[in-house]
């Protein structure tokens, strides 16, 4: 667990994640995604998990064109 950042917000609403926090989440590379929660008066930020488009497990996950099937779900398509 890290202790507080304090980060300005640029004139587009950016803030720049710090290294340490990206790296202990696994989001280190271009174009990984986040998901952000408003709680109170609180802005909540976790990593983003992919998860199919079927079923919505997140195990064994293959790619095509930006949605995300499960290895089961592919063999029941495949079998059809």
């Amino acid at each position: 667990m890290f202790a507080g950042f304090i980060r300005e917000i640029d004139s587009v609403g950016r803030i720049v994640i710090p290294m340490q926090l990206r790296k202990e989440l696994g989001l280190l590379e271009p174009g990984s995604k986040l998901e952000l929660f408003c709680d109170g008066k609180q802005i909540i930020a976790k990593k983003a998990v992919s998860d199919c488009i079927f079923c919505k497990s997140n195990d064994d996950l293959s790619e095509f064109e930006g949605k995300y099937i499960c290895k089961t779900c592919l063999e029941k398509l495949k079998s059809e």
